[in-house]
Protein backbone atom coordinates (compact mmCIF):
# COMPACT_ATOMS: atom_id res chain seq x y z
CA UNK A 1 0.00 0.00 0.00
CA UNK A 2 2.90 2.35 0.73
CA UNK A 3 4.21 2.59 -2.56
CA UNK A 4 1.17 1.82 -4.82
CA UNK A 5 -0.99 4.76 -2.93
CA UNK A 6 0.03 8.49 -3.52
CA UNK A 7 0.14 9.92 -0.12
CA UNK A 8 -1.56 7.19 1.68
CA UNK A 9 -0.65 8.42 5.29
CA UNK A 10 -2.75 11.63 4.18
CA UNK A 11 -5.48 9.55 2.92
CA UNK A 12 -5.08 7.17 6.00
CA UNK A 13 -5.24 10.92 8.04
CA UNK A 14 -8.07 12.12 6.22
CA UNK A 15 -9.87 9.08 6.39
CA UNK A 16 -9.45 8.38 10.57
CA UNK A 17 -10.48 12.27 11.04
CA UNK A 18 -13.61 11.73 8.80
CA UNK A 19 -14.18 8.88 11.62
CA UNK A 20 -13.33 5.87 9.26
CA UNK A 21 -12.52 2.80 11.69
CA UNK A 22 -8.75 2.41 10.78
CA UNK A 23 -6.77 -0.70 12.70
CA UNK A 24 -4.07 -2.68 11.36
CA UNK A 25 -3.46 -6.12 12.71
CA UNK A 26 0.32 -7.22 11.49
CA UNK A 27 1.81 -10.80 12.16
CA UNK A 28 4.27 -10.43 15.51
CA UNK A 29 7.43 -9.90 14.20
CA UNK A 30 8.79 -12.29 17.26
CA UNK A 31 6.70 -15.23 16.56
CA UNK A 32 7.37 -18.54 15.30
CA UNK A 33 5.04 -18.24 12.68
CA UNK A 34 6.76 -15.02 11.72
CA UNK A 35 10.04 -17.18 11.76
CA UNK A 36 8.26 -19.90 9.90
CA UNK A 37 6.74 -17.96 6.52
CA UNK A 38 10.15 -16.40 6.68
CA UNK A 39 11.64 -19.60 6.16
CA UNK A 40 9.40 -20.87 3.69
CA UNK A 41 9.98 -17.68 1.73
CA UNK A 42 13.38 -17.59 1.85
CA UNK A 43 13.65 -13.88 0.67
CA UNK A 44 16.16 -11.13 1.86
CA UNK A 45 12.97 -8.89 2.30
CA UNK A 46 12.28 -10.80 5.07
CA UNK A 47 8.20 -10.46 6.64
CA UNK A 48 9.75 -9.28 9.63
CA UNK A 49 11.06 -6.33 8.17
CA UNK A 50 8.16 -5.86 5.88
CA UNK A 51 6.05 -5.52 9.30
CA UNK A 52 8.89 -3.13 10.56
CA UNK A 53 8.00 -0.73 7.57
CA UNK A 54 4.95 -1.12 7.54
CA UNK A 55 4.81 -0.01 11.55
CA UNK A 56 7.16 2.93 10.25
CA UNK A 57 4.83 4.44 7.75
CA UNK A 58 1.86 3.75 9.99
CA UNK A 59 3.90 6.60 12.48
CA UNK A 60 3.86 9.05 9.64
CA UNK A 61 0.21 9.07 9.56
CA UNK A 62 -1.06 12.70 11.31
CA UNK A 63 -3.69 10.84 13.36
CA UNK A 64 -3.83 7.82 15.74
CA UNK A 65 -3.86 4.58 14.15
CA UNK A 66 -4.33 1.56 16.65
CA UNK A 67 -1.91 -1.69 15.91
CA UNK A 68 -1.76 -4.84 17.27
CA UNK A 69 0.23 -7.68 17.08
CA UNK A 70 -0.41 -11.53 16.34
CA UNK A 71 1.15 -14.50 16.24
CA UNK A 72 -1.69 -16.25 14.66
CA UNK A 73 -1.46 -14.88 11.36
CA UNK A 74 -1.88 -17.43 8.62
CA UNK A 75 0.07 -15.59 5.53
CA UNK A 76 -3.21 -13.87 4.61
CA UNK A 77 -3.61 -10.29 4.15
CA UNK A 78 -7.55 -8.69 4.71
CA UNK A 79 -8.54 -4.94 3.87
CA UNK A 80 -12.14 -4.12 4.85
CA UNK A 81 -14.07 -1.55 3.58
CA UNK A 82 -17.65 -1.24 4.63
CA UNK A 83 -19.50 -4.08 3.24
CA UNK A 84 -16.21 -4.61 0.74
CA UNK A 85 -12.88 -6.23 1.28
CA UNK A 86 -9.59 -7.20 -0.21
CA UNK A 87 -8.06 -10.25 0.54
CA UNK A 88 -4.96 -11.37 -0.74
CA UNK A 89 -4.12 -15.51 0.21
CA UNK A 90 -0.90 -15.84 0.48
CA UNK A 91 -0.67 -19.32 -1.32
CA UNK A 92 2.28 -21.46 -1.31
CA UNK A 93 6.03 -19.87 -0.63
CA UNK A 94 5.84 -16.66 -3.28
CA UNK A 95 5.65 -13.35 -1.33
CA UNK A 96 2.11 -11.32 -0.59
CA UNK A 97 2.28 -9.46 -4.30
CA UNK A 98 2.64 -12.87 -5.77
CA UNK A 99 -0.94 -13.91 -4.71
CA UNK A 100 -4.04 -14.56 -5.34
CA UNK A 101 -6.27 -11.28 -4.41
CA UNK A 102 -10.13 -11.39 -4.38
CA UNK A 103 -12.31 -8.37 -4.10
CA UNK A 104 -15.48 -9.49 -1.70
CA UNK A 105 -18.74 -7.83 -1.81
CA UNK A 106 -21.14 -8.23 0.98
CA UNK A 107 -24.16 -10.24 -0.24
CA UNK A 108 -26.12 -12.01 2.67
CA UNK A 109 -25.43 -11.96 6.14
CA UNK A 110 -23.03 -14.91 7.29
CA UNK A 111 -21.49 -15.23 4.51
CA UNK A 112 -17.83 -15.14 2.63
CA UNK A 113 -17.61 -11.30 3.49
CA UNK A 114 -18.55 -11.54 7.31
CA UNK A 115 -16.56 -14.71 7.32
CA UNK A 116 -13.53 -12.62 6.90
CA UNK A 117 -15.04 -9.80 8.84
CA UNK A 118 -15.03 -12.38 11.85
CA UNK A 119 -11.52 -13.87 11.39
CA UNK A 120 -10.30 -10.31 11.44
CA UNK A 121 -12.25 -9.22 14.66
CA UNK A 122 -10.81 -12.68 15.95
CA UNK A 123 -7.46 -12.16 15.67
CA UNK A 124 -7.90 -8.26 17.09
CA UNK A 125 -9.13 -9.62 20.31
CA UNK A 126 -6.46 -12.07 20.64
CA UNK A 127 -3.72 -9.48 19.69
CA UNK A 128 -1.40 -7.65 21.72
CA UNK A 129 -1.06 -3.97 21.48
CA UNK A 130 1.95 -3.21 19.06
CA UNK A 131 4.81 -0.42 20.79
CA UNK A 132 5.12 2.62 19.64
Amino acid sequence: MWLEVRSAAAALAAKVKSGADVRFMLGDPDSQVTSERERLEATPLTLATRIAMTRAEITKVDAEIPVRLSDRHIAISVWIFDDEAIVATHIGVGLGQDSVTLHLRRAQQGGVFDRYVEHFDSLWADGHPADK
